[in-house]
């Protein structure tokens, strides 16, 4: 069953509006709106997509209220104070109590482009030992899977150093262990006037063979 029926430049521009005005009388005024063109779309792509994350791992958490972002930003540890976003994402992970270190999938948009992707943060560096384990034992299997994701069009990024060096790691595979986090990602600069509505199947499929390539 689909859920999705695509995202409308009306709900880009509506977002970006709201962004701008950044007023809770302007959000309060237009919060139905807001949520029936944004919100409950990215909803129903994690309800179209739930079926295949839970056969990939069976504790991944689908609940489409939960796993999308609110319009709303939480600002109390933030040095923005602007109260809302122009921007909406989704993630697919296991919940993040029981497993603060999981990797997740990913799709998000904004009024100039759309990501998606799996990503893999760590708070510390023992959290970041199973992956580096991984790669000590297997670095040309790791480096081709970053190749076959790269040959699919997806972008492989690293993000912050430690110091410590991968001994013992080919070549390759040594610049990928010394860093904190890994992220496999697609970006897109595709949002005209009515890439978003028209093409809500593309979107879709290209989660879809994005997941199975990652």
């Amino acid at each position: 069953m689909t859920n999705f029926n695509g995202i409308t430049p009306k709900a880009i521009e509506l977002l970006s509006e709201n962004r701008f005005n950044d007023s809770k009388a302007f959000y309060e005024e237009h919060k139905e709106e807001l949520k029936q063109l944004a919100t409950i779309p990215m909803r129903q792509i994690v309800l179209d997509l739930a079926e295949m994350m839970t056969q990939l791992d069976d504790k991944m958490y689908t609940d489409p209220v939960y796993t999308v972002s609110r319009i709303r930003r939480d600002t109390r540890r933030s040095k923005s104070k602007m109260m809302y976003r122009e921007n909406l994402w989704l993630m697919l992970r296991r919940h993040k109590k029981q497993y603060p270190c999981a990797p997740f999938f990913w799709f998000e948009f904004s009024p100039v482009c759309y990501t998606m992707g799996l990503g893999f943060f760590v708070q510390k560096p023992a959290q970041f030992d199973e992956l580096r384990k991984v790669i000590l034992a297997h670095p040309r299997k790791w480096t081709r899977a970053v190749k076959q994701a790269e040959d699919a069009g997806m972008h492989f990024a690293c993000y912050n150093s430690y110091k410590k060096t991968g001994v013992g790691c080919t070549q390759g595979a040594a610049a990928l262990f010394e860093r904190k986090g890994h992220v496999v990602l697609l970006y897109r600069v595709e949002l005209g006037a009515h890439w978003f509505y028209c093409a809500d199947r593309r979107v879709k499929s290209r989660i879809c063979r994005g997941i199975s390539v990652i």
